[in-house]
């Protein structure tokens, strides 16, 4: 009779143990699809902030005009993230340019320029996101995760170097045929 005994005493631990098992595979269910999703829009975010930051740097590098860099950084950034509503900024035609988005998904976009002088003008495009998250509020992550991504771009001056006229081979270089040895042509006859 111990053995009945020891049996019945035991019933009700399965369903514990099942349900911090489903507890830990409802976290790693939502660590999957909310991590993959928030990895998916970061690489999409990451991209457009890219681009924004080529496109002014090129956009620089053929009008040398900050302010129209700037709104060519903002455009490509909205096309690339999906927002084809105008955004509200402010600082066009300085160093600094912030613009708002009435997206949920994208909250603000910065555009830094500095000017190195003779080493070009370098753009640095920021942007910052707040994705929803779906499974991992329901574990307590709450309801959005924030995302960012930067990028840096530099439009360079083009440096043209005039030529002087050959310059004269040191006496120790022996780049070519020398005196002591023949042509090619003449060791073949040879």
């Amino acid at each position: 009779m111990p053995v009945i005994a020891i049996a019945n005493r035991q019933s009700g631990q399965a369903i514990v143990i099942v349900a911090l098992i489903l507890v830990v595979l409802l976290g790693f269910l939502g660590l999957a699809i909310d991590g993959g999703r928030g990895y998916l829009d970061r690489r999409g975010l990451l991209a457009a902030v890219d681009g924004g930051a080529l496109a002014a740097a090129y956009n620089y590098m053929n009008t040398s005009d900050y302010s129209q860099a700037e709104h060519a950084a903002t455009s490509i950034f909205g096309s690339d993230v999906h927002i084809y509503a105008s955004p509200t900024c402010s600082g066009y035609g300085s160093t600094s340019v912030t613009c708002n988005f009435n997206d949920p998904s994208v909250a603000t976009l910065t555009i830094g320029v500095v000017n190195r002088s003779i080493a070009g003008v370098s753009f640095t495009v920021a942007a910052g996101n707040s994705l929803p998250v779906t499974i991992m509020q329901v574990l307590g992550a709450g309801p959005t995760v924030p995302g960012s991504a930067t990028a840096p771009a530099g439009a360079g001056r083009a440096i043209r170097f005039e030529s002087r006229g050959p310059r004269e081979r040191p006496s120790s270089a022996t780049c070519g045929p020398t005196e002591r040895s023949p042509p090619t042509e003449q060791r073949r006859r040879s």
